[in-house]
């Protein structure tokens, strides 16, 4: 799963010039491979489907449970990861989809009618999917419709998906254009503010970053930088930043054999014995025994270590119920 996270039985599915825009996986992750993954923050819109097991996935300042059978719609321009909910490992698929493979180019009415609005909307940052309500429940069976359409790849297949993708985005369109409900100004700010942070450290991990560098681009004092960013984070960011640098050392860690010195320095740590160090501190294992985990070159469950869970928040944005067929809540 070069240039994501950590996950060794990960499938792509969609790959080559006839699915540019379209990138379809299925995962299926242990226990003790989540919580390693540090927050992304894509152009593209992410959608979820959770076949077996459960996940937590923290989007900005918010987190919320999946369960089999749920999925879940991640706008572009938010942060987000997935993590553990204690209960086990999880198979899911994650299917990217980049605006131009819905609305071609920007000129395009079809861009202009109906991405651009939805696109990246502040209102709009993420959606839960469930059956309970039939628009989210046909999504949902589109979404499989991907998942085994990119798996078959049969003669043509290539339309298919391109068909189900669409008749994905009407209903989601309509689900915005209907539902959506207006986030308060605090929550537009706090999670601006936290992509501000992000996007930083992001752009600028393989450097020494400083806490007065840091707090100075985001444009509050060091104090409150680092009170806001253990509050939505669960870690300082320091800590945030340690983990994002192993997680983008960890493709060429199992993609190749390259010397483990180069590795640690290509990813903005010192050496090899302080990566090796803070490798283990974070994952819970050296370097070299991951790296032959994920080859296969030795039997046994992933060597990582289970990291603490971040539970689902208490939801606290809904909106408001219609009698007949309101969804219960909008991620």
């Amino acid at each position: 799963m070069s240039g994501f996270f950590v996950g060794r039985d990960a499938v792509l599915l969609t790959y080559g010039p006839e699915n540019q825009g379209l990138c379809v996986r299925r995962i299926d992750l242990e226990a003790s491979e989540f919580g390693h993954m540090a927050c992304r923050i894509e152009d593209a819109m992410q959608f979820l489907y959770v076949y077996g097991g459960t996940m937590v996935c923290q989007i900005n300042q918010e987190t919320q449970e999946l369960r089999p059978g749920e999925g879940f719609f991640i706008n572009s321009g938010n942060a987000y990861r997935f993590t553990g909910s204690g209960k086990g490992g999880c198979e899911f698929s994650l299917i990217s989809m980049d605006p131009s493979y819905i609305g071609g180019t920007q000129e395009s009415l079809i861009m202009e009618k109906y991405v651009n609005p939805l696109k990246g909307s502040a209102d709009f940052p993420w959606m839960k999917l469930e059956r309970s309500y039939t628009p989210q429940e046909e999504i949902l069976e589109f979404l499989r419709g991907i998942v085994e359409t990119a798996s078959a790849k049969d003669t043509g297949y290539e339309l298919e998906l391109r068909s189900l993708t669409e008749r994905v985005w009407v209903r989601l369109y309509r689900e915005f254009c209907r539902l959506c409900p207006k986030r308060t100004r605090p929550q537009q700010k706090e999670a601006e503010k936290l992509r501000t942070m992000l996007g930083y450290l992001h752009d600028n991990y393989r450097e020494k970053i400083t806490l007065s560098a840091m707090a100075e681009f985001a444009g509050v004092s060091s104090g409150e930088y680092c009170r806001f960013f253990k509050k939505h984070m669960g870690q300082t960011p320091f800590e945030y930043l340690q983990t994002y640098r192993i997680e983008q050392s960890v493709p060429e860690l199992v993609g190749k054999l390259g010397k483990i010195t180069e590795i640690a320095l290509h990813h903005g740590f010192t050496g090899s014995s302080y990566y090796a160090e803070t490798f283990k501190k974070e994952m819970g294992c050296a370097p070299g025994d991951y790296r032959k985990w994920y080859r296969r070159e030795i039997d046994g469950h992933c060597p990582l270590s289970c990291k603490g869970q971040i539970q689902p928040k208490e939801e606290v944005r809904q909106a408001p119920r219609r009698q007949e067929s309101m969804p219960a809540h909008l991620l």
